[in-house]
């Protein structure tokens, strides 16, 4: 479901039918409120502001559209994953645990190291719209929440390898304990032939 979730279009309600279909009824919509089930604590809530994400409403107003998807149920994990975006520009994807309810705010749909107790942020949305400046992300799993370990902001590539035209992309081959296997695009946007060439990410104590 994650994987998938990278490819797509977040604020997609096909793709938030199939997540309450497969959460087995942890998480389910009510009309503009989306209801997740947290465990001996009323359900989290929530609410989109559509009058004011529609231009053709007397309500309209850009600043305080919110419209929010579920992207994925991860009873493993204790969590729930929810995409909040507004009228335009990348949704921010709030991780909220099904536990204590607290939320933490990426840039984009995080790939689990296999313990689960780190996680890769791969952030491809245009700098100037998206939260955070960095390109890659490295969340470590601390006291019910989680806090950021390590990033590689886009300034960083773009002095390292001149040649990046634009917002590049990445995809992991295989995560092994303590390193990252990644493959990386350079898609050039019609100027120039796609570049692709494989990195590897790894921790040292």
């Amino acid at each position: 479901m994650l994987a998938k979730a990278r490819s797509e279009y977040l604020n997609n309600p096909a793709m938030e039918k199939e997540a309450l279909a497969a959460s087995n009824g942890r998480a389910t919509r009510r009309g503009a409120t989306l209801l997740l089930q947290r465990a001996g604590h009323k359900p989290e809530q929530p609410t989109d502001n559509r009058p004011a994400c529609d231009d053709e409403s007397s309500q309209f107003d850009a600043s305080k559209c919110t419209r929010f998807t579920t992207v994925a149920d991860l009873p493993t994990r204790h969590a729930y994953l929810v995409a909040k975006g507004g009228y335009e520009g990348c949704a921010d994807l709030l991780l909220i645990d099904d536990r204590s309810g607290r939320e933490t705010v990426f840039a984009d749909v995080p790939v689990f190291s296999p313990d689960g107790q780190r996680l890769l942020i791969q952030n491809e949305c245009v700098a100037d719209d998206s939260t955070s400046e960095n390109h890659l992300e490295i969340w470590r799993r601390q006291n019910g929440g989680w806090v950021l370990e390590w990033h590689y902001t886009d300034a960083q590539a773009y002095a390292a390898d001149p040649k990046l035209k634009d917002v590049f992309h990445s995809n992991v081959i295989a995560w092994h304990e303590d390193r990252i296997e990644m493959i990386f695009i350079d898609p050039a946007f019609g100027e120039g032939p796609e570049r692709r060439w494989r990195g590897t990410l790894s921790r040292q104590n």
